[in-house]
């Protein structure tokens, strides 16, 4: 039975930290211009869930926390985050750097990932993003699986 739960924790750990194709995550203002992109920069913090079947169907909740930092492009940042976990059978924690763009005109923000497919709303003054759902999608152990990002809020500090 031991070997059983590690062959899963691997599996598991796999499943959420390994690399998939090419994605975007792309946050979209129900206004656009104004000043969305004014507010990016600075600390952010948030929670998410991730669901995905691996055997059997799991549930993981995250915690975030973040800094937007700009680059000399106008409205170019490099978003820093740091992932912990409250719940659940997953990985216990993962930082990141995303490079990342934010169309003022059009009130679209647009982060480079290689591993996740997120869409979601940015608040019109840009210090909450909410709706945020999407996939990740990837192979372990020669099976593809599909984890579900759902229930997942970000918020400026």
């Amino acid at each position: 039975m031991k070997l059983k739960q590690l062959v899963l924790g691997v599996a598991l750990n796999l499943a959420l930290f390994s690399t998939a194709a090419h994605a975007d995550i792309i946050l979209q203002s129900q206004k656009a211009g104004g000043n969305v992109c004014d507010n990016i920069p600075g600390a952010w913090s948030g929670t998410g869930t991730v669901s995905a079947t691996i055997l059997f169907k799991f549930t993981c909740v995250y915690h975030g926390t973040g800094i937007v930092i700009p680059k000399s492009t106008p409205n170019s940042y490099d978003f820093k985050m740091s992932l912990q976990k409250t719940s659940g059978l997953c990985p216990a924690s993962k930082e990141v750097v995303l490079p990342g763009f934010c169309d003022p005109v059009a009130g679209r923000l647009v982060l480079d990932s290689q591993d996740v497919h997120l869409t979601g709303m940015i608040s019109p003054d840009g210090k909450l993003v909410d709706r945020i759902t999407g996939k990740i999608a990837m192979t372990v152990l020669n099976q593809t699986i599909n984890a579900d990002v759902e229930k997942m809020e970000l918020h400026k500090q």
